[in-house]
């Protein structure tokens, strides 16, 4: 079964709203830049909510690795997704941590190659953008294909995923999971829990 991350969150109803639809996985982004972005302490007010045997994912652009691990002594997230340029030796230096790297399509196939050497454990796959996501827009899927005979790793599709597109999404693409932000929102950072259970529940039909 695909699984689900429901990404941007900042307020607790919306991260009930997600746990209760189902959700495999919940992002937070820690960008400054982003119209969703909260705080560590917003963060950590948001975690403290979310039950065992879900994912948490800390969303950060461009962090040094000793930022990312400051921020993993002080708060219980599963995974660090890494949404800019960082090198293959940021993420390295960022063993035993659990990495999800951020990509635009077409990638070179030798930086593939290269993040997994350095300890990826999935690949996230969104539409270019300057602010790193969140544009509610796609990207051309056929480019998925290619990528996906490159690596053996799990991916993620991303970019312009709504409760509409998501079904047909998976049924041509077949990643290991999906995630969405703007797809599930009445505005920026504020999520549509009827949207939210709309999209999980188009992700697990046959």
């Amino acid at each position: 079964m695909t699984r689900t991350k429901i990404c941007g969150l900042t307020r607790p109803e919306d991260v009930r709203a997600a746990l209760d639809a189902g959700a495999d996985a919940l992002g937070f982004i820690l960008y400054p830049k982003s119209k969703r972005h909260v705080t560590p302490d917003q963060a950590a007010a948001l975690l403290a909510s979310v039950p065992p045997f879900v994912s948490t994912v800390a969303v950060l652009v461009d962090p040094s690795a000793e930022e990312v691990r400051g921020l993993a002594a002080r708060l219980p997230f599963t995974h660090f997704q890494l949404h800019g340029k960082e090198t293959p030796e940021t993420v390295a230096a960022l063993r035993p941590l659990k990495i999800i790297k951020a990509l635009t399509l077409p990638a070179d196939p030798a930086l593939v190659k290269a993040y997994e050497a350095a300890g990826v454990e999935a690949f996230l796959l969104d539409t270019p953008a300057p602010e790193h996501g969140g544009t509610g827009r796609t990207f051309d899927w056929g480019l998925v294909p290619a990528f996906a005979a490159q690596t053996a790793l799990p991916f993620f599709l991303s970019g312009g995923l709504t409760p509409d597109n998501v079904g047909a999404a998976i049924e041509r693409v077949r990643p290991y999971g999906v995630d969405v932000a703007s797809g599930v929102e009445a505005s920026p950072g504020v999520k549509d829990h009827q949207k939210i259970a709309r999209f999980i529940a188009a992700c697990r039909l046959p």
